[in-house]
């Protein structure tokens, strides 16, 4: 994995990677079918990637004074910390911060699921929704047929993600104790979508369907 970017104060370019070596059984990497990059509320950096082929699921966090954020001086050569875990099979993986836990929402056996991430041992643990105390999620939410996730992050005045909904087409408005507070009725075959948060709070989504052709939607929430 690789974290890169530009320090708008020094100027400098910054640059961490790091990486788990190959697991037993397999010639080489699969492309990730989904990464996901956080900034947390102190500050911090979180990283994951995932891929449902190989099952290897990595994680990072990085902090602003290993990167060097500010400084004349670089900061260290890779993340302030980076584990991976080889049996979490999942090809979604978004990460959401929910009253300062870190979450990793994603499409883990067949169905909408959000893990905690613990990386204090030596390989990477993804505790699930009971052993991280999360609320039970909505009827909505257990039933839909997750198709796509999206945290919005711009200017986002209260903490919401996106659920795409591939059996009814629709897309769904979740808070952060999983209930759908929102359901936009997009009724196409989504293909994309993108969403933020106007400077007023009013939530902009942007789908395009299959055949190319893009629909903007306003959500007051």
């Amino acid at each position: 994995m690789y974290l890169r970017g530009r320090d708008e104060v020094t100027g400098a370019d910054l640059s961490h990677a790091a990486g788990p070596t190959l697991p037993d059984g397999l010639s080489e990497w699969n492309l990730m079918t989904d990464v996901s990059l956080l900034r947390d509320s102190s500050g911090d950096f979180h990283g994951v990637g995932c891929d449902p082929i190989t099952e290897v699921f990595q994680y990072f966090q990085d902090t602003p004074d290993a990167l060097g954020l500010g400084l004349p001086a670089t900061g260290t050569a890779s993340f302030a910390a980076h584990r991976s875990n080889n049996e979490f099979g999942t090809s979604m993986c978004q990460l959401f911060e929910r009253d300062g836990q870190i979450l990793v929402l994603s499409d883990y056996e067949g169905t909408f699921r959000a893990h905690s991430v613990d990386a204090s041992g030596a390989m990477l643990a993804l505790h699930d929704e009971e052993a991280s105390g999360l609320p039970l999620f909505d009827d909505d939410l257990v039933e839909a047929a997750v198709q796509d996730i999206f945290v919005p992050r711009q200017r986002a005045p209260q903490p919401v993600f996106l659920v795409v909904d591939a059996f009814s087409r629709n897309v769904l408005v979740v808070d952060q104790d999983f209930s759908v507070i929102h359901e936009v009725d997009v009724a196409l075959d989504i293909a994309h979508m993108d969403a933020a948060f106007a400077p007023d709070g009013t939530l902009h989504m942007v789908v395009v369907d299959v055949e190319g052709v893009g629909w903007l939607y306003q959500v007051d929430l």
